[in-house]
């Protein structure tokens, strides 16, 4: 079994060094490479576990970022910018903004407003760090 097929079979990576260790366990067994995965992953399962979670986050996290580049290629016309941005975002746009701190609504001097597209395309570069 390669490293890749273990790495493939267990979910998570594995460092030259522990895979030579793994293999030398692997080859002194009778078991066939899916039994030997599957005990490995029992005898590791706090480890796996934790790397499917740090895995499951990054590709939350790499979707949201799409999501939010989407959001700034939107095709805007000149007149758009001007627009209040709570009625210019769909409920899906509006959740993902939030959920970085870009809210539709906010307050000057105990007085609610609403922001402008402009305003939210601001903040949105600057948390993208894109000029």
């Amino acid at each position: 079994m390669t490293q890749q097929e273990f790495e493939q079979r267990v979910g998570m990576s594995v460092n030259a060094t522990e895979y030579a260790s793994i293999e030398n366990v692997y080859m002194a067994s009778d078991l066939d490479k899916d039994a030997f995965c599957i005990l490995w992953e029992k005898m590791n399962f706090k480890r796996v576990a934790r790397a499917r979670e740090e895995k499951s986050v990054k590709l939350k996290e790499q979707m949201k970022k799409e999501q939010l580049f989407d959001i700034l290629n939107k095709p805007y016309g000149k007149n758009e910018f001007g627009t209040l941005a709570d009625n210019f975002y769909s409920k899906s746009e509006k959740s993902v903004l939030e959920s970085i701190g870009i809210h539709m609504q906010q307050e000057r001097n105990g007085i609610p407003f609403f922001v402008s597209v402009a305003s939210v395309l601001v903040d949105l570069r600057k948390y993208l760090k894109v000029a």
